[in-house]
C-alpha cells in the first residue's frame, strides 16, 4: 500500500488520474517499475479506480456493483456487498439485489456509496487499486474495516491511496508527501 499524502490541491488525485490515462502530464515524467510510462498511455485495464465520490447510475444495486464485472454472479454480488460491510443494502425489505438505485447514488448515504465502489473493485479483481480518499465518507468503524480489508488484499496487488485519514498512513508501507501548492509556487 502506498499512499499519497498532502494537503489538498497537492496533486494526490492528479496522480491517481495520470495513471488512469486521463490527464496530461505539464512537465516531468511517470514512471512505472522503472520504466517511463509514455505519454497518452494508460494502466486502466489493469486498475479498480475508486473515486472519492464514487459514481453512480440511475439502476440496480447489483447493475452498480456487477460494473466490475458484468458476468459475475449474484452468489459473487453478495460476497463482495458482505466483505465491504454492505450486504444491508441487499436485504430483502429493501429490493435485495434489484434495489433500485437513484441517479448519482440518490438515497444512499456517501460511506454506502463508498461500499459499492470498493465492492465494484474487490468483484473486478484488478492487480492494481487506485483509491481517492475511500474513508472520507465513513465512520470510524467502517474505516477500520476498510484498512483490514486493505492490508488483506495487499499482498495480491497494488494499491495506491491519496488520503488524508492518519490511519491509512499507518497501514501504508509507504507514504509519498505531496508538495504544498505554496511550495510549489516558490
Amino acid at each position: 500500500i502506498t499512499a499519497l499524502s498532502g494537503p489538498s490541491g497537492s496533486g494526490k488525485t492528479s496522480v491517481l488520474v495520470l495513471l488512469l490515462g486521463l490527464a496530461r502530464l505539464a512537465g516531468g515524467e511517470v514512471k512505472v517499475d522503472g520504466v517511463s510510462f509514455p505519454m497518452g498511455s494508460s494502466l486502466a485495464n489493469s486498475i479498480a479506480y475508486v473515486r472519492q465520490t464514487p459514481w453512480l447510475f440511475e439502476g440496480t444495486l447489483v447493475e452498480n456493483v456487477r460494473i466490475g464485472r458484468p458476468e459475475a454472479s449474484d452468489e459473487e454480488v453478495m460476497s463482495v456487498l458482505a466483505r465491504v460491510g454492505a450486504v444491508h443494502l441487499a436485504a430483502a425489505e429493501v429490493g435485495g439485489l434489484g434495489r433500485s438505485i437513484g441517479r448519482g447514488g440518490q438515497g444512499l448515504s456517501g460511506g454506502e456509496r463508498q461500499r459499492i465502489a470498493i465492492a465494484r473493485a474487490l468483484l473486478r479483481d484488478a492487480r492494481i487499486w487506485l483509491l481517492d480518499e475511500p474513508t472520507a465518507h465513513l465512520d470510524d468503524a467502517a474505516e477500520a474495516d476498510l484498512l483490514q480489508l486493505l492490508c488483506t488484499h495487499a499482498a495480491e496487488r497494488t494499491i495506491i491511496v491519496a488520503t488524508h485519514s492518519v490511519g491509512l498512513l499507518r497501514a501504508a508501507d509507504s507514504v509519498v508527501l505531496m508538495p504544498s501548492s505554496e511550495r510549489l509556487a516558490a
